[in-house]
């Protein structure tokens, strides 16, 4: 992840993790992992393979998916330039079966819903 001092350019996915869109942040009261996906990182759509950052994802989920963790999306940053096709998150929404079980807090405009990913 970035920010990891063993990050190196050999890392599987370095290509996206040099970025830090996707960083650990540590442990929250509970002992949950606590992961962030921060589009203000996300540099414009033609420097990302948006594929990949599907891709490294869930491996950085992978890490953690048989304990407890929380993800927090901060969408703070998403522009137009950088933001990724709806037929790529059709195909993330697609991609996480029950295995990763999502919650989402989603927020537009100071006002919040859940939506359950089941």
């Amino acid at each position: 992840l970035a920010g990891d001092p063993e990050l190196n350019i050999n890392h599987p996915y370095y290509d996206v993790a040099r970025h830090g869109i996707i960083q650990l942040a540590g442990d929250d009261n509970s002992g949950r992992k606590v992961i962030t996906f921060s589009c203000c990182r996300m540099p414009p759509s033609h420097q990302l393979n948006h594929t990949r950052l599907l891709e490294y994802l869930k491996y950085t989920l992978d890490q953690y998916v048989e304990n407890d963790y929380t993800v927090v999306y901060f969408h703070y940053g998403l522009k137009s330039l950088n933001k990724p096709s709806l037929k790529w998150l059709q195909t993330a929404y697609k991609e996480f079966d029950r295995k990763y079980c999502v919650c989402v807090l989603w927020g537009m405009d100071h006002t919040y819903y859940w939506v359950f990913l089941d």
